[in-house]
């Protein structure tokens, strides 16, 4: 058995690497649950834009990709922002209004915690400015001294390590454990975005292989239905995403702010996005729209976004599943 998947696209290694689980995982049974498991496994892309799955049986949600990926970056814990995109994530606090095991207060510093006083991202850039072949350009989000408690929410990922090794920046997410249905797909998303944030604030830096080292990659025995009809239902897509914005940290925050309030229904007022950060705007807004039975709002935000964007793909499908919910509804009164 090969515990080593490299392709160029993301999809082709997350397709390969569900056929390794169904063929070749070991049967164990944590906490009394039957799952197909590999250990190690080695995920890994060497075009990180090329990161989204367009398997229709995947069923990606775009929204909540993203929200969740700004939701890191920005240093957020507090359930209400990612379950307005995913109501079923807030299972997995234990108070029901933050998450004790969230990534973005571990990598971007907390100021009222003394062990997470320091904003391990920007130190990570600073190291690579001061000394490029570095091998310190490190984020650590599972903390011994945190996690060895009670929780509902104890992080899967162990670390992130940045390498620029012949002018391309690489990064290797190492993770405990990862669900190749939940988790893998969204997880490869936000770390690779994260991945090309880096690379943005440096110079002249072009993008390397992402490497997901997974100490335990498994599948529990409720998903294995659903890995079979993913396998049996290849996507014929293979659309990178736009280009990164260089200096893209700064953009963080604005977009950050914007998605608050049109969440909140705030008026937004005059903003300064880059295009690349709008189509995300839109993607909430879109989202947003959807989840208030508003396809019209939805359309035009599709609109805004783009014939040639790959969230319209995502964006296109949800319309329409809700325009046929609509029809049944109206059907079945």
């Amino acid at each position: 058995m090969n515990r080593i998947t490299i392709c160029h696209d993301f999809e082709c290694a997350y397709l390969q690497s569900i056929s390794d689980l169904m063929h070749y995982g070991r049967v164990t049974r944590p906490r009394g649950m039957e799952t197909r498991e590999i250990t190690p496994y080695i995920v890994g892309f060497d075009s990180p834009r090329h990161r989204l799955v367009y398997n229709t049986e995947r069923n990606v949600n775009i929204a909540f990709m993203l929200a969740e990926c700004l939701w890191i970056i920005t240093g957020q814990k507090h359930v209400d922002m990612v379950s307005f995109y995913n109501s079923k994530i807030a299972n997995y606090s234990d108070d029901g209004e933050t998450f004790h095991g969230a990534y973005g207060p571990r990598l971007r510093g907390e100021e009222d915690n003394v062990m997470l006083p320091v904003d391990q991202l920007q130190a990570a850039i600073d190291k690579l400015k001061e000394d490029p072949d570095s091998r310190q350009a490190i984020c650590t989000i599972f903390s011994g001294q945190m996690d060895y408690v009670k929780t509902k929410d104890v992080p899967c990922t162990i670390s992130y390590q940045f390498l620029l090794r012949d002018n391309k920046l690489e990064l290797i997410a190492n993770m405990r454990s990862n669900d190749v249905i939940l988790g893998l797909s969204t997880d490869a998303f936000n770390f690779s975005i994260i991945q090309e944030l880096v690379a943005s604030e440096l110079d002249n830096v072009e993008l390397g292989t992402y490497f997901h080292v997974d100490g335990s990659l498994h599948i529990y025995s409720t998903h294995y239905e659903r890995a079979k009809s993913i396998l049996e239902s290849p996507s014929m897509m293979n659309k990178p995403m736009p280009e990164m914005p260089k200096n893209s940290l700064k953009h963080i925050t604005t977009l950050s702010e914007l998605e608050k309030k049109l969440r909140t229904n705030e008026d937004l007022g005059d903003y300064d996005l880059p295009e690349y950060w709008e189509k995300w705007l839109f993607t909430f807004g879109c989202y947003k729209a959807l989840k208030e039975n508003n396809i019209e709002l939805a359309e035009e935000y599709v609109d805004k976004i783009g014939d040639d964007h790959p969230f319209r793909i995502f964006l296109k499908r949800s319309i329409k599943r809700k325009k046929e919910k609509r029809f049944y509804d109206a059907y079945n009164k």
